[in-house]
């Protein structure tokens, strides 16, 4: 790859392309700029209850690291999926949530598409054969995955990573490596974290082969110092990982005790692969999802879905790659055997064939969605493709090439855009569901309740959205507790039937208080009391009922609620003053000692005091189950739960070590490495965009 000859006079590049990216983001996304959101997927399921509990925590000056509405509670940051340490996610507390939500993903896809354009300027493309290189990475492989909020976040520093990479090993300068630590710890801190192990393999694979086997266009100083410049980059990545440390440390300790701790059927790191004749897909896109196509596997085997399976990069883009490959190959750049290598064991890996062996290796047991790899196949085929239209037009620039690059570009944008219509589980609507729910009736009854609310609903966390805890719950990575069946609520759970004895022993000892269901309940079955009858705007709409069809909301008898006395007077009494999400204070008043128990999930860092004072908590027996429990003198005291994780504070100062680290090394003298020889950063500019010279 070559760098393009550019002439003075030539319209500003980045202001061009940043525009370029932005505009994209509409043609895909239009109604998302017009105000309106999206609905399906995990948007109202997972994403939506998060970020609302997180911006009204930063709202009320509080850093959320314990979400105490989903289910019995479970660590925030461990969980990892709302980010709370994300740069980005700051936008919830100034944004309404669906504004914010829509403005953090058109974000991120025009980000990887400027990174993506960045990195193929970098290894010396052209502007528009750049900008198909974009197209194909981006929007070949993100749409689809809309409904799930880490894709895009993930994939807009896939290259970023790579370009930092690539700028150093052609430089030599350190800032390079400075920056590439900061992107790896952003794309961590986003949370997930798969994107990110996947771009720390690939760009680990991209560096080693770029030193020790295509050295094209490497600095020569570093050519001569190869193993130190591999310590740098080892030491780089290391300290991204100790940017994020803050975030990846109540992950570690949330994954020891959640149901990714051993593999199981809770846990199957080869879900989502894609089947091989499912790579049908590359070339005949209309034949493959068509309804009728069925993805469902035998009993006992991986599941798999469209979602997940889903690879496409465009026809012309694939034609492109491939021309490169059989007939431009004499000519082609060399580093061009990194992607096709690259990109090949992407998809031998995403079929899931390697998976009974890698799953045991560390990382890549960890991660469900092993068809997820397949971006780096779309990375890769962008590059190429990219490469091989720069060749095939030649070096010159005349008007006929750029018509020709032109033209490749709109039809293969034109290519993707119907195809990312094809296969989704995320839809467009002008008026999102979250727009009525200040006008929700159930809203407006359960704010009434004068304790803190837990109510059973189906549609797992939708219900979080009333400002409220709900039960039973959806999560990725959980704590354990949650899929233990000495804990979980018997099945099949009574949303359309009358509940069993055990069932409704199981929601009373959970402190569940209120009941809201699809259909009026048998009260001669149900220990209940009818609250309202009503449709409800917000949930009407996130539930795809129909406008007229109502929700019954019922408080459930003799529930031992959010706070209960186990054992003390008749006459003891116990009220929450204070519930936050990481702090809770209790008045109690009992004439005898008893036991006290908070039908919150027991998890470390979860301190309990006394009047001031530590106190012991109680371990967990029949009793008292997998909430937190404490033993209260007679009296009048003060109880308060206090969560601080020692994995948060310890990840802190590991992450603020760092960042005085990174500090120090971009502000002192240069490294031995830089004191020698021609770096070559008089030939490209800083960011690989034009050449240092007004010659045309």
């Amino acid at each position: 790859m070559t760098a393009p000859t550019v002439g003075r006079n030539s319209i500003p590049t980045l202001p061009f392309v940043c525009g370029l990216a932005i505009g994209l983001t509409a043609l895909f996304w239009p109604m998302l700029w017009q105000g309106g959101g999206l609905v399906g997927g995990d948007i109202y399921s997972y994403f939506y209850p998060q970020k609302q509990f997180y911006a009204e925590a930063l709202r009320a000056g509080e850093l959320p690291l314990w979400n105490n509405r989903t289910g019995h509670g479970y660590p925030t940051v461990g969980e990892s999926q709302t980010g709370v340490f994300y740069p980005f996610h700051l936008l919830y507390a100034v944004l309404d949530l669906n504004t914010a939500y829509n403005v953090i993903q058109l974000g991120h896809y025009a980000l990887a598409f400027l990174w993506c354009w960045l990195l193929a300027r970098r290894c010396g493309l052209a502007k528009l054969p750049s900008c198909l290189a974009a197209v194909v990475y981006t929007y070949g492989w993100l749409p689809t995955r809309m409904c799930v909020e880490w894709a895009a976040l993930g994939a807009a520093w896939f290259p970023a990573a790579l370009w930092c990479g690539e700028s150093f090993l052609q430089t030599a300068r350190r800032r390079y490596l400075v920056a590439l630590s900061l992107v790896l710890g952003v794309q961590m801190l986003a949370g997930h974290f798969h994107l990110a192990f996947i771009t720390q393999i690939t760009l680990a694979a991209y560096l080693a082969l770029r030193l020790f086997w295509l050295t094209d266009s490497v600095a020569p100083i570093i050519l001569t110092q190869r193993p130190k410049v591999a310590a740098y980059c080892g030491i780089a990545i290391l300290c991204g990982f100790g940017l994020a440390a803050i975030q990846l440390g109540p992950t570690w300790e949330l994954k020891q005790q959640s149901q990714r701790a051993t593999l199981g059927d809770e846990h199957d790191p080869g879900f989502g692969f894609i089947p091989w004749w499912y790579l049908g897909q590359l070339i005949q896109p209309w034949s493959y999802y068509a309804p009728g196509v069925s993805l469902d596997t035998p009993a006992g085997t991986s599941r798999t879905n469209s979602v997940e399976a889903h690879l496409y990069c465009g026809l012309i883009p694939l034609v492109l790659a491939g021309v490169g490959l059989f007939y431009l190959s004499h000519q082609a750049d060399r580093r061009n055997r990194i992607w096709w290598l690259l990109g090949a064991l992407s998809i031998v890996y995403a079929t899931g064939s390697l998976i009974p062996v890698a799953k045991y290796l560390p990382g890549f047991g960890f991660f469900n969605g092993v068809g997820r790899y397949g971006i780096i196949f779309n990375l890769a085929i962008g590059l190429l493709a990219a490469e091989a239209l720069q060749r095939l037009t030649g070096p010159l620039r005349t008007w006929t090439t750029f018509g020709i690059m032109l033209f490749v570009l709109v039809t293969a944008t034109s290519d993707v855009w119907l195809v990312s219509r094809m296969v989704q589980h995320t839809f467009q609507v002008p008026k999102p569901p979250v727009r009525y729910l200040a006008t929700s009736p159930i809203r407006e009854e359960l704010a009434r309740s004068p304790v803190p609310v837990r109510l059973f609903s189906r549609g797992a966390n939708l219900p979080n959205l009333l400002g409220v805890a709900s039960t039973p719950v959806y999560l990725g990575i959980g704590p354990q507790a949650y899929f233990d069946p000495r804990f979980k609520m018997p099945e099949p759970l009574p949303y359309d039937t009358n509940p069993t004895p055990e069932q409704l022993d199981w929601l009373r000892r959970a402190g569940v208080t209120h009941i809201l269901s699809f259909t009026s309940l048998d009260l001669g079955t149900w220990p209940a009391t009818l609250l309202v009858a009503t449709p409800d705007p917000f949930l009407n709409r996130a539930w795809g009922r129909g406008p007229n069809e109502a929700f019954f909301l019922y408080v459930l008898h003799e529930s031992r609620g959010r706070v209960y006395w186990e054992t003390a007077a008749p006459t003891a009494t116990a009220q929450i003053t204070v519930y936050r999400a990481n702090s809770i204070s209790i008045i109690t008043d009992s004439a005898t000692e008893g036991t006290l128990i908070l039908t919150d999930l027991r998890w470390p860092g979860w301190q309990v005091q006394i009047d001031g004072r530590p106190a012991a908590s109680l371990e967990a027996d029949k009793s008292i189950g997998p909430y937190r429990a404490v033993p209260v003198p007679a009296g009048q005291h003060q109880v308060t739960w206090i969560y601080f994780p020692s994995s948060v504070w310890i990840g802190g100062i590991i992450s603020a070590m760092t960042i005085v680290l990174l500090v120090i090394a971009a502000a002192a003298p240069r490294f031995s490495l830089l004191r020698s020889g021609l770096t070559g950063e008089a030939e490209m500019g800083p960011l690989g965009l034009e050449p240092r010279t007004n010659k045309l």
